[in-house]
């Protein structure tokens, strides 16, 4: 064992061997995912802090589910810090059918949609290179409100007696085939 640390130590004085020791700044890439949420807070997005950060490397993809509402904008934010060289972002429905993404080379990452249903969205975010170990950090945002869904008219019709599939009985009032005086 001894022999293999001498060995390499050997090589890397040579500089045949690259050692690169990066260190993880969580703080960094917290402080870079909030900066890049700056604009979008000036668009009126309502960003939420989350549990959504940790430290990997590169190849390493991390999955999150989050709830949408439909006819809301999201935005979904990678702040990194120096360590990591990649990132991407995937954005996938609740069927898993991919909503968005970005690849674009470079260590921060970002999309933005419109939900058209309520549900859960799967969000991947993907370390594609890091040079040893990186942070990483999401940031979500919101904008818009919430829109009360319309029921449609209810079978039960008051003066009328319904059963239990909410089906009138032939000859009450809500009868079409009735006419009352």
């Amino acid at each position: 064992m001894t022999t293999r640390i001498s060995y390499a130590l050997c090589l890397a004085a040579a500089g045949l061997l690259r050692v690169d020791l990066a260190f993880a700044d969580p703080a960094e890439a917290e402080d870079t995912a909030y900066r890049m949420a700056r604009k979008y807070t000036e668009k009126a997005f309502a960003m939420a802090p989350t549990d959504h950060s940790g430290v990997c490397g590169g190849g390493t993809a991390i999955e999150f589910l989050i709830p949408v509402n439909k006819g809301l904008d999201y935005v979904f934010l990678v702040g990194t810090d120096l360590a990591a060289r990649d990132v991407d972002i995937y954005v996938y429905d609740d069927v898993g059918g991919l909503i968005l993404d970005d690849r674009r080379p470079g260590r921060l990452a970002g999309v933005q949609f419109r939900s058209s249903y309520n549900g859960t969205t799967k969000v991947y975010m993907h370390m594609a290179s890091s040079i040893g170990l990186a942070s990483w950090y999401v940031l979500v945002g919101r904008r818009g409100t919430i829109k009360p869904e319309t029921t449609p008219p209810s079978n039960n019709v008051t003066g009328g007696r319904a059963d239990s599939t909410g089906v009138q009985p032939e000859g009450s009032p809500a009868d079409p085939n009735v006419v009352l005086p």
